[in-house]
């Protein structure tokens, strides 16, 4: 009803209008229903990373002692409480501590008076080594000359001895005998012997009787001393010689080694001294840790910032409690001062941190509230892996963002663009394995048909010029690409603007 209202002149391009728009609707139906057209445009290559954000500045704790191990709590404060600087955070219990440095202390004054007389020791034993050695040597001499004279004149002489002793008893028994038969053959001429005579040879008898005895004793004596007594002890002197030679020999080793001993004994001393000494002084380096103060205002949470991530803080809770145990050379809590600027951290795959460069501009978009955009720019790239394979980035946040911590995001960076160029979608284009990209060109006509192409040992079937049933079919061609962007491939060479290109299924 309202287009006859107009002149007749505009009903006319009304109509011509609708037909053109019929055509080019019908057109646009084949293009996308059967094939891709080669146009002129812009094609983009962006990349898109998962982000947490998290401060710039934060200040972790940390307890890194050198000698006290055992930190229990006292009084500790809550995940996010607000502090103020030098406001205790962490108090720990001191009682045992104290202890051990009283104990050290009463050790250090007891090792330096035992170490004082160790000194007095070792200077004495210094001065009396030299004249204890002498003493032994001379020692030793005086019994290489006792042992030389015994062998060269006392038992020759006690061996002469004995020998003169049997000889003397010997000699004693025959003059006694031999007088008895003197007396026995002068009185037997006498007829009448008188009895003083009598009395006289008795005697003589008895003398005789009593020399025989005392030669057979001696000869006995002689024999034992001679083959058992006098080798017996010329054997133990000799024994006693060598066992003293022994003797003194090893205590000249042995005063030496005393000495060395207590030289050792005074330098063990000493190290033990210096050892507690530095032990006390690393003690009291410790006290610091018992108390941990806030180094700015902001606000204290359990866990720590590592590869991008906030991570810890379940296990610090666990602990984080009156009679709880602090752990050691670990970061388990955290000081994010007011003042400090928030970043996006990312954790990048291999495959787009090649094609991520430092200074990379972007948009980060909030996951909590996609209408929430900032502007950003990559200050870091990791040059190692993290331990999952994936490269930490940071992002910067241009201008002064207050942003709530851990919140996620998406940065979305813009990392190639060629303006006005001839673009296909990608769907029109399959890579072979050896590199080449082709397209399959749809030729309605057959002198608008290009050249076809291809590589070597292709089928050479699909190639050959269609007939006129087959003129719709597509023709394998290699095309030159550039830039590969998120939805379309830049056009170097092979094709022209306008060509219809079959999809490829994918």
């Amino acid at each position: 009803m309202r287009y006859e209202r107009n002149p007749p002149a505009c009903n006319l391009t009304s109509k011509i209008s609708m037909k053109v728009i019929c055509i080019l609707a019908s057109l646009l139906c084949f293009s996308s229903v059967n094939g891709q057209t080669v146009e002129r445009g812009d094609v983009i290559k962006t990349a898109k990373l998962d982000a947490v954000i998290l401060p710039e500045e934060s200040f972790p704790l940390k307890l890194a002692p050198q000698e006290w191990t055992d930190f229990i709590i006292e009084e500790c404060l809550a995940h996010g409480t607000r502090v103020e600087e030098g406001q205790v955070l962490i108090k720990a219990k001191k009682d045992k501590y104290d202890q051990k440095i009283t104990d050290l202390t009463q050790q250090i004054s007891l090792d330096t008076l035992s170490l004082e007389l160790l000194q007095k020791e070792l200077e004495d034993m210094e001065a009396l080594t030299p004249l204890q050695i002498q003493e032994v040597e001379e020692r030793q001499k005086r019994k290489e000359v006792d042992h030389l004279h015994f062998m060269e004149k006392e038992y020759p002489r006690l061996l002469e001895n004995y020998t003169k002793t049997l000889e003397g008893s010997e000699w004693e028994y025959k003059n006694a005998q031999e007088e008895l038969e003197q007396l026995q053959a002068m009185y037997e001429e006498d007829d009448l012997t008188e009895e003083t005579e009598e009395i006289i040879l008795q005697r003589a008898k008895y003398s005789a009787e009593l020399s025989k005895w005392r030669y057979e004793r001696a000869k006995e004596d002689h024999q034992k001393i001679t083959e058992i007594s006098l080798p017996r002890r010329l054997e133990d002197r000799k024994l006693s010689f060598t066992e003293s030679t022994f003797e003194n020999e090893e205590k000249k080793r042995s005063i030496p080694r005393l000495l060395e001993q207590k030289r050792i004994e005074v330098k063990q001393k000493e190290i033990a001294l210096e050892c507690n000494k530095e032990s006390l002084e690393k003690l009291e380096r410790d006290s610091s840790f018992f108390e941990l103060k806030s180094p700015a205002d902001g606000t204290f949470y359990y866990g720590m910032i590592e590869n991008g991530l906030w991570q810890g803080a379940t296990t610090t809770e666990k602990f984080m409690r009156t009679g709880g145990k602090l752990v050691l050379e670990k970061n388990f809590a955290c000081l994010i001062p007011d003042d400090a600027k928030m970043q996006a951290f990312a954790q990048v795959e291999p495959d787009v941190v090649g094609i991520l460069k430092k200074g990379q501009k972007g948009i980060l978009t909030m996951n909590y509230d996609r209408g929430q955009r900032y502007p950003i720019e990559c200050s870091m790239i990791g040059e190692a892996p993290l331990a999952n394979g994936k490269f930490l980035a940071l992002f910067k946040l241009e201008g002064a963002i207050d942003l709530p911590i851990t919140y996620t995001g998406e940065c979305n960076l813009l990392i190639a663009e060629e303006k006005d160029v001839l673009r296909v979608p990608e769907k029109a284009l399959t890579t072979l394995p050896n590199g080449n990209v082709i397209a399959r060109v749809l030729a309605p006509k057959e002198n608008n048909e290009l050249p076809a192409t291809a590589e070597e040992g292709d089928d050479q079937k699909e190639l050959e010029e269609p007939s006129s049933e087959q003129k719709q079919k597509a023709k394998k061609r290699l095309v030159q690409t550039g830039l590969f962007g998120d939805d379309y491939v830049e056009i170097l060479e092979d094709l022209k603007e306008g060509e219809l290109l079959e999809r490829f299924k994918k």
